[in-house]
């Protein structure tokens, strides 16, 4: 019988290729539909594929740079109750890190978050006003000031857009700072919210500072678990505070002091007090009695303005004088700065803040005529002394800052250009966004120059991470 033969070597070697093939084309198969489901996720599209979640395990950088896991809450309520967790911001998309480093939005041509009040980013008037018992608007059957309730982000009704409608008098104003060197679009809440994590901001000062301060309540309004806003003191305690009046309704009301309360034990608070001396006889006491831990706060105040009826040393023709030592402005900084001096172990570490410019026709200054077509400093704009170097009320109060504050936080400059952005009819306070919220970048500039509030390191934008790895380029067709 012939002797049966084996496989030729050329088809055996066929039949092993053939034995790989079928696993090879299975795990190349696989491959493509790993890629298919990942090519999303390396994108940073997490939410096309994850729209539910509210809290994710996400990438965030660490100070040496390398990209790590941790759990990201995105509301400030789960925050609150997971300390230990990194957050981002829901609109400003910022990121503070379990340790507290701040992480920057990837840069973008979009208006700063800063300068960004539009519709879709601020909280509707039912979200910051729906809890309110009295009403709002034009009904003038009310207990109570409307705007001590409502509420955040609605800057009792004096936004820009709405009042010079169609001529983008922020937008301009932004590009105006952007264009001077102002880094807008680095500042962001993450940053003064750590700045100032666990404490109270407190603002202390007149109507401007009080604009200022609806700025910075609405700038950090994703760090709040309610906007609700609340009492600084124990209700026996908060007419002792309300030294200012209001007219509404052709009725004068009390201005009561408000805060809002954010994150992890800190809040911001505002107090209007008109005069150095309601500071010192009324504001400045109350707070250091009734206030547990004050004295570990941190405290922005400036007065001036008011003075006018009583030191207004500006005549028509433009001749200014700066008030002098029997003013009963220079009088009543020496009270409260010795006030500070006697108390300094019970008060916070404070900033004093320039008293703004005004754009008043003639002088710059309020002569008398509160409604006026507002126009530029002429004597700014030729390198005049006095109104290079602050006006009369920030020259005077210059040789008493040391005793007065920590730190200076200097806004004359910066805003004298603004004059193009004040409410309608009046060349005092602006319309927002305009220079309050410069006035947070100034703000949060020299708390970090003079080390006041927490030491925050702040990690730049940078691309997403995975293009560190991989160029997105190459993931095309995976």
């Amino acid at each position: 019988m012939a002797r049966q033969q084996g496989p030729s070597p050329q088809l055996k070697r066929s039949q092993e290729a053939a034995s790989y093939a079928v696993p090879a084309i299975v795990a190349a198969l696989a491959l493509v539909a790993l890629g298919r489901i990942a090519a999303p996720l390396l994108r940073g599209q997490v939410e096309q594929l994850l729209p539910a979640l509210q809290r994710r395990h996400m990438p965030t950088a660490s100070s040496s740079g390398q990209w790590s896991s941790a759990e990201v809450v995105q509301t400030a309520a789960e925050w609150k109750q997971k300390p230990g967790s990194a957050f981002t911001a829901p609109v400003s998309r910022c990121s503070i890190a379990a340790d507290g480093e701040v992480q920057l939005r990837t840069p973008n041509t979009e208006l700063p978050f800063l300068f960004n009040l539009s519709s879709e980013a601020l909280p509707s008037k039912a979200q910051s006003c729906g809890h309110c018992d009295a009403p709002v608007g034009d009904a003038c059957n009310i207990t109570r000031l409307p705007h001590t309730c409502c509420g955040v982000c609605q800057f009792d009704s004096r936004f820009c857009s709405r009042l010079y409608k169609g001529e983008g008098r922020s937008e301009a104003a932004a590009q105006q700072l952007l264009a001077a060197g102002f880094p807008l679009h680095d500042f962001t809440p993450c940053e003064l919210f750590q700045r100032i994590r666990g404490r109270t901001l407190w603002f202390v000062g007149d109507s401007q500072t009080w604009h200022f301060y609806y700025a910075l309540e609405c700038f950090l309004r994703e760090f709040a678990p309610s906007l609700r806003r609340s009492d600084p003191v124990p209700a026996p305690h908060m007419p002792v505070l309300a030294t200012a009046r209001q007219m509404y309704c052709k009725k004068w009301w009390p201005v009561p002091p408000e805060c809002l309360e954010l994150a992890h034990g800190t809040r911001v608070c505002i107090v209007r007090a008109d005069t150095a001396g309601e500071m010192v006889r009324a504001v400045l006491p109350t707070l250091m009695e009734h206030v547990p831990g004050f004295q570990h706060d941190l405290m922005v105040y400036n007065t001036g303005l008011h003075y006018q009826e009583f030191d207004g040393n500006c005549t028509s023709t433009g001749v200014c004088e700066v008030p002098g030592p029997g003013s009963k402005y220079l009088q009543e900084l020496e009270e409260l700065g010795a006030f500070r001096a006697a108390n300094r172990g019970s008060l916070p570490a404070t900033v004093w803040m320039d008293t703004p410019p005004q754009h008043f026709p003639g002088t710059g200054y309020y002569v008398g005529e509160f409604h006026a077509d507002c126009v530029p400093w002429k004597a700014w704009q030729r390198g005049d002394a006095l109104a290079r170097g602050g006006g009369m009320w920030n020259v005077a109060a210059r040789p008493y800052l040391d005793q007065l504050a920590d730190a200076h936080l200097r806004t004359w400059n910066a805003s004298v250009p603004l004059w193009d952005s004040h409410m309608p009819d009046e060349c005092t306070h602006w319309c927002q966004p305009s220079a309050y919220h410069l006035w947070l970048l100034l703000l949060n500039d020299v708390m970090r120059q003079s080390g006041i509030g927490g030491r925050v390191l702040v990690e730049p934008a940078a691309p997403r991470p995975q293009l560190r790895r991989r160029p997105a380029q190459q993931l095309e067709g995976v």
